[in-house]
């Protein structure tokens, strides 16, 4: 039986030297997309090639998070994850279920998934930086906000274009913008818009609060449902800035202890069931090239999955107990090609989903996810201390 490398840590005061486990060929799964599906394959090298497309234009993940850890000790936490150009995926358990409209998706660049009241919603735009062909399609909605509705599996708008406009010129100017990004501390959204014509492209800035919660708003009701005032880049740019590593919270900082010592790394940290990530920076020295990363915090467990597949652990994942006796784990997810990274992951019961695609400067090519039960991981972790 065809076998992957796993290399597995065990932590004490130290890391201890990294422990080689047999991953057998069956007990992990790749996806990858292709032909606007998620399509199953015994092993990554087999994925076809085809051409690279510019991120935001490739079909890839974008975006991803977990709900908070479920009261309900019978279901496992759900997650979810953005499929640019193409829909929304559910995990529970070891089920995914990808939701696609092409009513929201096609053309569209989309990501930023935060929770509102447990409530996935993301942002969509179409981009125009690298001359996407398919900005124009007749008919298209002019979206800016989505949610997706868990209960009846349904995309819905909550935001448009024109609600965010502040004044009639920007009202009449809204065919010709979009908002690219936003950041939502929990409390404040603020968003950044890019009006462009053939000869120009102006950015500009703005918060905005509702005053009831954002699954009760809608395109028609936003007018008389929002506060809305002027920003400037300054502010944007100081919400996006890198922190440093010593203000992360304290179990990120605790769970990677020992990499924070001999590693530069970027980490984009993430609250199950909450606003947008915090994004911060480790730097060992000036000249040593960081490492990219993800980490998820949630009530009972945080983790951490850096782009060559290591990935850290600690707490206990949905209906299970403490993992370790409460001590840090470390393992290594199969090699990834050259030109492959990881870019991020989320858990459902006792499953990790980890997000791969292939990078090339600002292009994207072939991508997916590899699922991988972790109950015989941490056993095999547990029994070689």
């Amino acid at each position: 039986m065809a076998a992957a490398s796993v290399s597995c840590k065990k932590e004490s005061k130290e890391m201890a030297s990294p422990k080689e486990l047999a991953l057998e060929q069956s007990s992990h799964t790749w996806y990858y997309f292709q032909d606007n599906k998620l399509n199953q394959i015994e092993k990554i090298q087999d994925v076809p090639s085809f051409p690279k497309k510019p991120w935001t234009e490739a079909v890839r993940i974008s975006s991803f998070g977990c709900l908070p850890d479920n009261d309900d000790k019978s279901k496992s936490q759900k997650a979810y994850a953005i499929a640019n150009r193409l829909g929304i995926i559910e995990f529970q358990d070891d089920k995914i279920n990808l939701f696609k409209d092409e009513a929201f998706f096609a053309g569209k660049t989309a990501g930023n998934l935060v929770f509102w009241e447990n409530n996935p919603v993301f942002s969509v735009y179409k981009s125009t930086f690298f001359g996407d062909s398919l900005r124009k399609v007749k008919g298209s909605l002019h979206s800016f906000l989505l949610q997706f509705d868990i209960h009846n599996k349904m995309i819905l708008p909550v935001l448009n274009v024109k609600n965010l406009a502040l004044n009639n010129q920007e009202l009449q100017d809204s065919s010709q913008t979009e908002i690219t990004d936003f950041i939502w501390d929990g409390n404040t959204w603020t968003v950044c818009k890019k009006k462009s014509d053939d000869s120009s492209v102006e950015f500009s800035y703005m918060t905005f609060q509702p005053k009831k919660e954002i699954s009760q708003v809608t395109p028609n009701s936003a007018d008389q449902m929002l506060y809305k005032t002027p920003s400037d880049e300054e502010t944007f740019r100081k919400l996006q800035s890198h922190k440093d590593f010593s203000s992360a919270p304290e179990r990120i900082k605790s769970l990677l202890s020992n990499m924070q010592e001999k590693s530069s790394f970027i980490l984009k940290c993430h609250t199950a069931g909450g606003s947008s990530p915090r994004t911060f920076e480790n730097k060992v020295n000036e000249y040593s090239n960081p490492l990219m990363g993800n980490a998820i915090l949630s009530d009972s467990w945080c983790a951490a999955l850096f782009q060559d597949g290591t990935l850290f652990l600690n707490g206990a994942l949905s209906r299970s107990r403490i993992i370790n006796k409460g001590k840090n784990i470390a393992f290594k997810l199969p090699k990834l090609p050259a030109g492959f990274v990881y870019n991020g992951f989320v858990f459902s019961g006792k499953n990790l989903y980890a997000f791969w695609e292939e990078t090339e400067f600002y292009k994207t090519g072939r991508s997916g996810l590899i699922s991988v039960p972790l109950t015989p991981i941490i056993s095999k972790i547990e029994e070689s201390k």
